[in-house]
């Protein structure tokens, strides 16, 4: 009896994977390092720059706004410029 507990008994599981499984999950992501670093410098760098430049550019309109009202038109000036 004792013999056939120790045969049913599983690999213990760290999470909801067996240890094996983590080894190829490993094995996946380092290969995988590579596209990661390129889509960093290429990809991701570039939808910063367009979010800092579309906020820049709101910012720059509300000022231009807010100087527009607040001096009655005295201290307007158009950002276009």
């Amino acid at each position: 009896q004792h013999n056939a507990s120790k045969q049913q008994q599983q690999p213990p599981l760290i999470g909801n994977t067996a240890p094996a499984q983590q080894v190829v999950d490993f094995a996946v992501a380092r290969s995988q390092e590579h596209v990661m670093q390129l889509y960093e410098t290429r990809i991701a760098s570039l939808q910063r720059f367009v979010a800092m430049t579309v906020l820049f550019h709101q910012m720059g309109h509300r000022v231009e706004s807010f100087f527009d009202f607040i001096s009655m038109g005295y201290w307007s000036y158009r950002m276009d410029r």
